[in-house]
């Protein structure tokens, strides 16, 4: 109740401290989804007008808040966010649009691997031949959640019987 926005439809973070709701949409919407405290309807609103929004070329774009230096932002998309908004999708039936996540994710991943030999932290997903912006530390090379992530989806867009390691 505290995070629901009836009128967006969706869910924000919420300030305790100010007891008010950020007014930036992000992909904190799903995480009430991957918890399974939605209700059916609630998650249906945020897949018909929010995922729209956030999937991008690369995946799941962060939040809409467009701030320059802002690495938790616009252009951005980071593995753990993409795998609790795909992982929500599939708890309320939305396996298409959770296969179309990991899909525009694992080719980000693997382009940017083609190109640079590496794999990032995060991605630019608005356009994905950019490693993301740099924010406040630069761009991290290696990083342990994408590669765990990048491994479960390419795991779970395997055909049956082909997700060896």
């Amino acid at each position: 109740d505290v995070m629901w926005d009836e009128e967006a439809g969706l869910f924000l973070d919420y300030d305790y401290v100010s007891r008010v709701r950020t007014p930036t949409p992000s992909l904190a919407t799903f995480f009430p989804l991957w918890a399974g405290l939605a209700s059916n309807a609630q998650a249906a609103r945020i897949v018909k007008t929010w995922l729209p929004r956030f999937l991008q070329p690369g995946g799941l774009v962060t939040s809409l808040d467009t701030q320059a230096g802002r690495q938790w932002a616009w252009p951005n998309g980071w593995a753990p966010l993409q795998w609790i908004a795909a992982e929500g999708l599939d708890r309320y039936g939305y396996q298409a649009e959770a296969r179309e996540v990991r899909q525009r994710w694992c080719n980000t991943c693997a382009a940017m691997f083609e190109r640079t030999g590496v794999i990032w932290e995060k991605y630019d997903v608005v356009d994905p031949g950019n490693p993301g912006e740099a924010g406040l530390y630069g761009h991290v090379t290696g990083f342990g959640w994408t590669n765990g992530v990048l491994v479960d989806f390419a795991r779970k867009l395997a055909p049956e019987g082909k997700a060896e390691s």
